[in-house]
């Protein structure tokens, strides 16, 4: 006979043990902190879009959402050109480089800046070739105007995050999001026209700009020790140019299909498409905030050893996998209650695009530990052709799928570019691979049989 009462004592033990070794790792309170704070803002996140979003929706009803959510996918394909995806390479500075702290921030915000204003024109230029002089492209100018205040929140951003000190960001991101909530639902009661949601959204973004500020100012911090220097200027430009096509190539990802959908389908099958993908991408954050908590800590593996850096790899890899496949699960199962609960009737046709939509969280979290890792080792440059390989491929699907299965079309072609470029892409470069076989492994690792058999063969 099992004697339960020793089990238990071991388990105990053992449990006592694991976190006495976790203990002493000297990161770690401050990792599960800032993991913490990360978490407690898509709480607040998700209170908020129940609240606020999911009304938001219902009063726009499917076409006019469909408009809405057509011209922020627009805007959003450039915004790789206004931030020039500074966030890991800010970050990683900061960590090796913490002497020289104002330079990289001051740097930042003025390349930040001459980006957004070189890229609103295009917003401009290329919004009225595509959408004429209609609802849409107006909605564009005002969205794109967002990318003013990024030259002076990014940068106090990026200081935070590599200081792992998460939860002022998380005061901007939840005080910005309550304080334009009440706006929007405001705006419902006035029953205002769909343009105003786009002047909520710039709202938002200033909200969010001046808490950070005061966060930054708060922590003993000054805005006016910033400076600018020529060679890490030039250091940024040089990096970061692969990453802001790399950005844009994988926002294709995402909103080329709100786009295709809007241009073959129509505004409503936009609105339907964009009701589902808008609550599975809700999660979207998660290897974000995995990313930033734990690559400070990644870094610092690097530097002590080869092993531990190795380790600490594959651990990230594995419970991004597994994050991954318990968040796909459960929204396959409760699509069509929360579908109903949340949107209504009028959105009925979401939840079985949300059960195939969820399911490319799994790729997307092992793929955005893939850019940590590129990012550690410095082959970021192999990012454009792998992101320009994926905005093609699900390119190419939409056009065969969407004239049949129209919005769910889009979701298979999104799930199907998303497994082959963020998982399978890894195998055709060389520096890549053997980080390949790492997600190959973090993908079966749930599954026992299926690992064993795969080591065998």
């Amino acid at each position: 006979m099992i004697d339960f009462a020793d089990r238990a004592l071991s388990s105990q033990k053992w449990w006592r043990d694991f976190m006495g070794r976790l203990e002493t790792f000297p990161m770690f309170r401050r990792i599960v902190s800032n993991i913490g704070w990360g978490v407690v803002e898509r709480v607040i996140g998700a209170l908020v879009s129940v609240v606020v979003g999911i009304q938001v929706a219902r009063y726009l009803g499917p076409g006019r959402l469909g408009w809405f959510l057509t011209a922020c996918a627009f805007v959003q394909l450039l915004t790789g050109l206004s931030d020039f995806g500074m966030r890991p390479l800010v970050v990683k500075r900061l960590l090796e480089k913490p002497e020289e702290k104002d330079a990289t921030l001051g740097s930042a915000a003025l390349l930040i800046l001459l980006t957004s204003l070189a890229a609103y024109p295009l917003v401009a230029l290329a919004g009225y070739c595509v959408f004429g002089g209609g609802t849409i492209f107006q909605l564009s100018l005002v969205v794109a105007l967002c990318w003013f205040t990024t030259p002076l929140q990014n940068p106090q951003m990026f200081w935070f995050q590599a200081r792992l000190s998460e939860r002022y960001n998380s005061w901007a991101l939840n005080g910005g999001q309550i304080i334009a909530g009440v706006f929007r639902l405001l705006l419902i009661y006035w029953v205002a026209g769909v343009e105003w949601f786009a002047v909520a959204l710039l709202f938002e973004s200033v909200c969010r700009t001046l808490i950070r500020h005061l966060c930054y100012r708060r922590s003993g911090e000054s805005v006016r020790k910033w400076r600018v220097s020529v060679p890490v200027l030039k250091e940024l430009f040089r990096a970061g140019w692969p990453l802001a096509f790399a950005l844009i190539a994988e926002v294709l990802y995402f909103r080329l299909d709100v786009l295709m959908l809007n241009a073959m389908a129509g505004a409503e099958s936009a609105g339907t498409y964009g009701a589902a993908s808008r609550l599975s991408e809700f999660f979207y954050c998660i290897p974000i905030i995995l990313g930033s908590s734990l690559f400070p800590s990644i870094m610092n593996a690097k530097q002590a050893g080869e092993t531990l850096y190795r380790n600490r790899m594959k651990g990230y890899l594995r419970f991004s996998a597994l994050a991954a496949y318990l968040l796909a699960g459960g929204l396959t199962l409760a699509a069509g209650p929360v579908v109903h609960l949340l949107y209504g009737e009028p959105f009925a046709g979401s939840a079985s695009v949300l059960m195939i939509h969820a399911w490319a969280m799994v790729p997307y979290f092992v793929g955005w530990c893939r850019q940590e890792f590129a990012t550690a080792e410095g082959f970021l440059k192999l990012m454009l052709p792998l992101t320009l390989v994926g905005a093609a491929l699900n390119a190419a699907l939409n056009i065969w799928l969407i004239p049949h299965w129209a919005e769910k079309g889009a979701a298979v072609a999104t799930l199907i570019s998303m497994l082959v470029v963020s998982v399978g892409a890894s195998f055709l470069f060389r520096s890549l691979r053997g980080f390949g076989i790492c997600q190959v492994k973090a993908l079966l690792w749930p599954f026992p049989s299926l690992k064993n058999l795969a080591h065998h063969s």
